[in-house]
C-alpha cells in the first residue's frame, strides 16, 4: 500500500477512532430512545455498530485492550455466548424435560404431536433481536477502552451534554406543543411530558443525570488550567451552562427515579470536580454516595409515598411494580435455570398474569432489568450480571484511588454507569439503544489507558518521528 493511502488509513482507524466511537454515541442517543417498535432506527445502530467494530477489528484494535478491557469484552460476549446457546435446536425429548416447558409438551401430545427438536428459547425471533443489539454495545465499548483516555477527557464531556441538552430543549418544545405535538418520536410514548429524544421520560432523566458527572469531570480539568493561569471563561460560561441545562432536565423530567438519585449524584459529581490531596484517604466519600444511592434506589422502590413510581397497588394493581416483580420472580422459578430465552419477556410473561384482570395494556418489560435477565437468561445471566457488577466496582475503587486528569474521568464514568445500574432497580434503561451506547462507553473509559506516542522510522531507516495516536 502506497505510503500516502496508507497514513490515511491509519489516522481513519487509529486516530479517528475516538470520532467513530463517538459517531456511533450521537447515532445511538438521537435514534435509540425506545426500548421496542423502532425497529428502522434500531436497524441503523445495529447497522453503525457493526461497521464501526468491523472497521476496528480490521485496524488492529484489540491489540491495544487491556487487561480489564479483555474481561469487559469477554462478560459481553459470554452473554452473546448463552443467547446463541438458547438459539441451538435440542432434541424433542430433551427439550421437553426441561422447566417451564411441560405446558407445551402436553398441548403437542393433546394434538397428537411427538416433541419436536425446539430450542431453549420460547421464542427465538425475540432472542435473535435481542442479540443484534448486542453490536453497538460491543462496538462502543470495544473503541472507547482502546483509545486515548486524553481524548476522551476532551470530547465525552462535550458531547454527552450537547446531546442531553437537545434533548431538554425538545422536551420543553413538546409539552409547549401540547400531547398531540409532533416532535414526538414514538408511539407509545409519554404524551405531554417531556420526553425529549425517548419515549419514555425515565430515560430522559436517566441520560440528564449521567452527563452530571462527565460535566464535572471536564469542570475539575479546567479548574487544574486556571490554577496555572490559563483562563478561558467562555468555556466555563459554556460548562455552567451546560451543568444548569442538565440538572433542569431531571427535575422538568417528571421522574421520581430521577428526583431521588439527583441528590447523590450531584454530590458525587462535586467529589470528581474537587479532587482529593489524598486520594486513598478521600474514597471513604464516593463510596459512601454510592452507598446512599442504593439504599434510595431501594426506598424508591418499596415506599408508599412516591406513587408516581408506579409501585404501588391500585385499581389496576396488576400493573404495580410490586405485582409484577412477583409474577416475574414466579417466571423465574417456573424457568430456572436455563431461562424463557434473551428478549422474551413481553412474550412470555402473560402466562403469569390473572387472566380475569387482563386489558389492553400490557407489560413491555418487567421495570427491574436484574429480575429481568435473571428470567431470560436463567443461573449463567445472573452469574454474569453478578460480575459485571463486581468488575464496576473493582474498576471504580482503582479509579478512586488514581490521581490524574485521566483518573477525574474514570470516576465521572464510575458514577454516571452507577446511576442506569440503580435506575435499573425500578426501570429499564439499558433496554434503549442510546443509553445501553452511552454505559458501554461509560465502561470503556473505565478499562482505557493513556498511551504513549509511539516511535517509528521510515522503511529507509531516516530519522524518527512521533506518531501520536488517539
Amino acid at each position: 500500500m502506497p505510503k500516502e493511502k496508507a497514513s490515511l488509513w491509519r489516522a481513519m482507524t487509529q486516530g479517528g477512532a475516538t470520532s467513530l466511537g463517538f459517531v456511533l454515541l450521537s447515532v445511538a442517543l438521537l435514534a435509540g430512545g425506545a426500548s421496542r417498535g423502532a425497529f428502522v432506527p434500531h436497524g441503523v445502530i445495529e447497522a453503525s455498530g457493526a461497521i464501526l467494530l468491523a472497521i476496528g477489528l480490521v485496524a488492529g484494535r484489540l491489540e491495544r485492550l487491556s487487561a480489564s478491557g479483555w474481561i469487559g469484552l469477554a462478560l459481553l460476549l459470554g452473554a452473546v455466548a448463552w443467547g446463541l446457546i438458547q438459539l441451538a435446536p435440542l432434541p424433542g425429548d430433551l427439550w421437553s424435560r426441561l422447566p417451564g416447558r411441560a405446558a407445551f409438551k402436553d398441548a403437542m401430545a393433546s394434538l397428537g404431536v411427538a416433541p419436536m427438536a425446539a430450542p431453549i428459547s420460547l421464542f427465538p425471533e425475540a432472542t435473535r433481536a435481542a442479540l443484534y443489539g448486542f453490536l453497538p454495545i460491543i462496538a462502543a465499548f470495544t473503541l472507547t477502552a482502546t483509545t486515548n483516555l486524553k481524548a476522551h477527557l476532551r470530547v465525552l464531556a462535550w458531547l454527552v451534554a450537547s446531546l442531553a441538552a437537545a434533548s431538554v430543549l425538545l422536551g420543553v418544545a413538546q409539552v409547549i406543543t401540547g400531547p398531540s405535538s409532533q416532535l414526538y418520536f414514538y408511539n407509545p410514548t409519554g404524551w405531554g411530558a417531556p420526553v425529549g429524544l425517548f419515549a419514555n421520560q425515565n430515560h430522559q432523566a436517566t441520560l440528564c443525570l449521567m452527563a452530571l458527572p462527565l460535566l464535572a469531570a471536564k469542570a475539575g480539568d479546567i479548574r487544574v488550567t486556571w490554577g496555572t493561569g490559563d483562563l478561558d471563561h467562555g468555556r466555563v460560561l459554556i460548562l455552567v451552562s451546560a451543568l444548569i441545562v442538565a440538572g433542569l432536565g431531571v427535575i422538568i423530567a417528571g421522574s421520581v427515579a430521577g428526583y431521588t438519585l439527583l441528590g447523590p449524584v450531584a454530590v458525587a459529581s462535586f467529589l470528581v470536580f474537587r479532587g482529593s490531596r489524598s486520594e486513598r484517604g478521600g474514597l471513604f466519600v464516593p463510596v459512601a454516595a454510592i452507598g446512599v444511592l442504593g439504599i434510595l434506589g431501594w426506598l424508591a422502590a418499596t415506599s408508599p409515598v412516591l406513587k408516581d413510581l408506579g409501585i404501588m397497588s391500585t385499581s389496576e394493581g396488576y400493573l404495580s411494580r410490586p405485582d409484577t416483580f412477583s409474577r416475574t420472580m414466579d417466571a423465574i422459578a417456573a424457568y430456572f435455570p436455563v431461562g424463557s430465552g434473551l428478549g422474551t419477556f413481553e412474550q412470555v410473561y402473560p402466562r403469569f398474569e390473572d387472566p380475569a384482570a387482563v386489558t389492553t395494556v400490557f407489560m413491555n418489560h418487567a421495570h427491574n432489568d436484574y429480575l429481568e435477565v435473571a428470567m431470560e437468561l436463567g443461573i449463567i445471566g445472573m452469574a454474569l450480571l453478578v460480575a459485571a457488577i463486581v468488575f464496576w466496582a473493582v474498576l471504580s475503587w482503582r479509579a478512586w484511588t488514581t490521581r490524574g486528569s485521566e483518573a477525574r474521568l474514570q470516576k465521572a464514568a464510575s458514577i454516571a454507569l452507577a446511576v442506569p445500574l440503580l435506575h435499573s432497580l425500578v426501570d429499564y434503561p439499558l433496554r434503549t439503544p442510546g443509553l445501553a451506547v452511552l454505559a458501554a462507553v461509560c465502561a470503556g473509559v473505565l478499562v482505557a489507558t493513556t498511551h504513549k506516542p509511539q516511535i517509528t522510522r521510515e522503511e529507509n531507516h531516516g530519522p524518527a518521528h512521533k506518531q501520536v495516536t488517539l
